[in-house]
């Protein structure tokens, strides 16, 4: 349901008709490795909320504008927060865009493993550059209310393979 294909993840070698006292301990070192690369990859998706402290102030899917009062389909969530509050990477990527973009006002997007970018707009400040690695937790910019916004607060949108998907979705699984 995140929109990543099965055939990304890590692939499983053990037979699905043994029971777990018929292991080998060939076998057992096998599942142990692909144990550790399912987590490897589970770390490389963004699960986490952009935020600390948050209250979702508008959801994902179709709405009326707070703005324009037209009903448009809304591709992320809006995060309402402190003023200022930093905002933060959700999973490890790199940085391909860190600029103005219209109607989002500052914007930071992401590029992730698995064909995953998440996009940080409406930003009072953006603190890294096009380009720059980041880990998870990386400080990228401030909450604020530039571009078309009714008041301080974070869009953060995620996309898998160009599509949008629901950030609640991850952030469910991340909980």
């Amino acid at each position: 349901g995140l929109g990543i294909p099965q055939g990304d993840l890590p692939k499983t070698s053990l037979s699905k008709n043994k029971t777990k006292w018929q292991l080998n301990e060939k076998d057992f070192r096998n599942l142990m490795i692909e144990l550790a690369e399912h987590r490897a990859a589970l770390r490389k998706i963004p699960f986490k909320p952009p935020m600390l402290y948050f209250y979702i102030s508008s959801g994902y899917g179709m709405r009326k504008h707070p703005k324009t009062g037209k009903k448009t389909f809304h591709h992320g969530i809006d995060l309402a927060g402190t003023w200022q509050e930093n905002v933060r990477t959700t999973a490890r990527g790199r940085i391909v865009y860190a600029g103005s973009e219209g109607a989002f006002g500052k914007v930071v997007r992401v590029q992730h493993e698995f064909n995953v970018v998440t996009t940080y707009a409406h930003l009072s400040r953006i603190t890294v550059k096009i380009g720059d690695y980041v880990s998870e937790g990386h400080v990228i910019g401030k909450m604020g209310n530039t571009g078309r916004s009714v008041g301080a607060h974070l869009h953060y949108e995620i996309r898998v393979n160009g599509k949008s998907i629901d950030p609640n979705k991850f952030m469910a699984v991340g909980r």
